[in-house]
């Protein structure tokens, strides 16, 4: 089984990259720096034309998005619980929508705050749009902020691929500027996310690959 990463650090890249480590893979990180363009070269483009991370290759085969990421990885090694059981077809359902709306209803706003210079020109008009996009991600994250405050993790009783890139999600909203002072079921889900072992490595795997300038 040949399979490797490719990410790009504090990108939602890391979704995928936590549940390697989860999953105990044997696989390989290739660090694509966005800064300097390395998602529109050429040879990236032949991988992923969208230009974008995460892209996953599997003995020559090729994958995108974190949604499609996340269920074949599942898939991939069951033993792992990166999604909740086959046999329960609700929780899978549960956690499927959850990861489809951290992709739809929260990361599109994340962007919009962090990148508002790619939406609108003008200082006045950019601060307008990082201004609504950090309040309707509020809005968004308290929705689950409500669900944590009476469950541990988002689709079952241990964290699967949802949790994961929730996690994420809620370390860039707060570095885009989003108070989580009145989150606070969501900050404990982050801090219980940060303490799981996967995510330390992989965060480790990420910082090596970036000291070395190898792939790891």
């Amino acid at each position: 089984m040949n399979i490797t990463l490719h990410h790009a650090p504090g990108a939602c890249s890391r979704t995928p990259l936590i549940l390697l480590e989860q999953a105990g893979a044997d696989y390989a990180l290739r660090i694509v720096r966005l800064a300097s363009g390395e998602n529109h070269t050429e040879d990236f483009r032949r991988l992923n034309p969208r230009g974008k991370v995460p892209v996953l290759v599997h003995d020559g085969r090729v994958l995108s998005e974190n949604v499609a990421i996340a269920g074949y990885l599942a898939r991939l090694f069951p033993q792992a619980r990166l999604m909740p059981a086959a046999q329960d077809a609700w929780e899978q359902a549960q956690a499927l929508s959850w990861l489809s709306w951290v992709a739809s209803g929260v990361h599109p706003l994340i962007f919009r705050a962090r990148m508002a210079g790619r939406v609108v020109e003008g200082e006045g008009a950019q601060a307008s749009v990082k201004a609504r996009a950090l309040e309707a991600l509020g809005e968004q994250l308290r929705t689950a902020d409500k669900h944590l405050a009476e469950n541990e993790w988002l689709a079952a009783s241990h964290w699967t691929a949802p949790d994961a890139y929730l996690f994420w999600a809620t370390g860039r909203a707060a570095d885009s500027g989003l108070s989580l002072s009145d989150l606070p079921h969501l900050r404990a889900h982050a801090e219980r996310m940060a303490a799981q072992p996967a995510v330390q490595r992989a965060i480790a795997r990420e910082k090596s690959a970036l000291e070395t300038g190898a792939p790891a």
